[in-house]
């Protein structure tokens, strides 16, 4: 799946509309550019969003985020860290967000 992609789905998963996220998203009164691919800050505020439960993983220093899926089974996504832990971080959130988008109409 592409970042786009990614970013499309986890828009929907938090119920940002259609053509906002990847311009100007207006929230709380002030505009930013939405992409918790690249910002800590939207990555936290979506994983808040959709109660996600993140992780340091045990063995590899990986990191994992955990959700439950609409049909009551957790689901996790893992992603390694390797130099960058941020963007695991990052991506992780991301990828469990889209999950979620997936499983949405």
């Amino acid at each position: 799946m592409t970042d786009l992609e990614l970013l499309e789905l986890a828009a929907k998963a938090a119920g940002i509309p259609d053509g906002y996220w990847n311009c100007e998203y207006h929230d709380h009164g002030h505009g930013e550019y939405w992409n918790p691919l690249e910002s800590n800050e939207n990555a936290l505020w979506l994983a808040v969003k959709l109660k996600l439960s993140i992780k340091n993983g045990e063995q590899d220093l990986g990191i994992n985020v955990w959700f439950v899926h609409s049909k009551d089974q957790l689901i996790k996504v893992h992603e390694i860290c390797g130099d960058d832990p941020e963007t695991a971080v990052r991506y992780a959130i991301v990828r469990a967000a889209a999950e979620i988008g997936k499983g949405m109409k």
